[in-house]
Formats: C-alpha cells, sequence, structure tokens
C-alpha cells in the first residue's frame, strides 16, 4: 500500500512518540522509513554596526542534529527489518517538510501533534496546523502525551 513514510521530528521526546506509529506501518508494508529534522540557523548577532553569523555555532548544531538522527536510526535499526534514513533539511519547517515528502514520494507522513489548544495555535502557529492543512502528502498525526 505504502512506498515509504516520512517522519519530522524536532529533536523532543514528544515528536519521537510517532516512531512506533511509523515502524509499526513500515513493517507492515515493508517499505523506507525517512526522519527528518529541520535544521533553524542561530540568528545572526549584531557586531558594532553589522551584522554577523557565528559560523562555528551554526557548524556545531548542525552537526548535533546529525548526531541525533544517526542515533535514532542506529537504534529503530536494531529492532527494524526495512531501510531507515535520515536528513537534515533547511528553510521554513512546513515547506521543507512537505517538498521532501514529495521528493521521496513519501505516501504518509507521521507525526505528533504537542497537543495545545486552539488559543495557543492561534499565537504562537502550530508546524502540524499548518502541515495538516497544506501538505500534498496525507498526514496521520497522532497526540504526543508526557510520561
Amino acid at each position: 500500500m505504502y512506498r515509504s513514510l516520512l517522519v519530522p521530528l524536532d529533536g523532543s521526546l514528544l515528536a519521537e512518540h510517532a516512531l512506533p506509529w511509523a515502524l509499526s506501518i513500515a513493517e507492515q508494508d515493508g517499505v523506507a522509513l525517512h526522519l527528518v529534522r529541520i535544521h533553524i540557523p542561530p540568528a545572526p548577532l549584531m557586531v558594532g554596526s553589522e551584522m554577523s553569523a557565528d559560523m562555528a555555532l551554526d557548524q556545531t548544531i548542525r552537526q548535533t542534529e546529525i548526531d541525533y538522527l544517526e542515533g535514532l536510526v542506529k537504534q529503530l535499526s536494531a529492532v527494524a527489518t526495512v531501510p531507515i534514513r535520515h536528513a537534515l533539511l533547511e528553510g521554513a519547517v512546513a515547506d521543507a517538510i512537505d517538498d521532501y515528502a514529495i521528493a521521496v514520494k513519501a505516501d504518509l507522513i507521521v507525526m505528533t501533534s504537542h497537543g495545545r489548544g486552539a488559543f495557543v495555535r492561534f499565537w504562537l502557529g502550530s508546524v502540524a496546523d499548518k502541515i495538516v492543512r497544506n501538505s500534498r502528502t496525507p498526514v496521520l498525526l497522532v497526540r504526543a502525551h508526557h510520561e
């Protein structure tokens, strides 16, 4: 039924609640699982009258994000029989996820909602909400819970 699944992660344990669901579906259909995280560069600093980007800090953050994804791939590969791939993406979060889903021909995006109410979503926005409303790929939204 599916050819590949995409799981967007933000580095939080709540986001990882989508992994058992995604892995179960991937195993059932024998399809690849793609784990992605969006890299958001640190804000530039003002140095005197000029803007300056801390490239060393950006590289450190980027490497930490890659290590996180590689660690999850290693953990999941120990119990999975399906291929698990990872990618660190850049750009607007919802758009980057949607574009990557199209690029890898994902048939389903499996992700968590952090369970915020409508009022908080109104003020802060919600990546899950944007993806559900705008994605060209179907979305399975899993309600994350605190343990």
